[in-house]
């Protein structure tokens, strides 16, 4: 079911117990993310009142392609950054993908090619997101004001 057919459903359920809570996650969907990971990275970055982030944007770097899981173009940043780099770049790693060889390497080659094109890379695990909260979100903070 999509978002949209949630939200028509729940307008039908107006009183019904647990209607507003369910209305609030809805909110939060982003059909964008591409894992529970990533949505777990982005909600803390939001709750603690920073933009809105693009979700899997595409770059290509000397014929790398691929999308960036959670990005902050410096576009998007309103002027907050001055810096050398064209935006921070999140990535949201998780552990069962990067057991595969091939799928470790091609990571590196990414995370080196994003950096490459300026970049500012930030690597975040399930640990970060779900145990690390504040300690990410200043990381993201400070990347930033970088």
């Amino acid at each position: 079911m999509s978002p949209e057919e949630l939200r028509h459903r729940l307008d039908g359920l107006a009183r019904a117990p647990g209607v507003r809570a369910a209305r609030e996650a809805l909110r939060l969907v982003d059909v964008r993310s591409e894992s529970p990971l990533e949505t777990a990275v982005r909600l803390p970055l939001l709750d603690a009142g920073l933009p809105y982030p693009e979700l899997q944007l595409p770059f290509l770097c000397r014929g790398i392609a691929g999308r960036i899981d959670i990005a902050y173009p410096v576009e998007l940043l309103a002027g907050r950054s001055g810096g050398r780099y064209v935006g921070l770049a999140i990535e949201a790693d998780g552990r069962e993908p990067h057991l595969d060889a091939a799928t470790f390497d091609h990571d590196r080659v990414r995370h080196t090619s994003l950096e490459e094109a300026d970049w500012l890379v930030r690597r975040f695990t399930d640990r970060d997101a779900r145990r690390r909260t504040a300690a990410m979100v200043g990381v993201v903070s400070r990347a930033i004001r970088q």
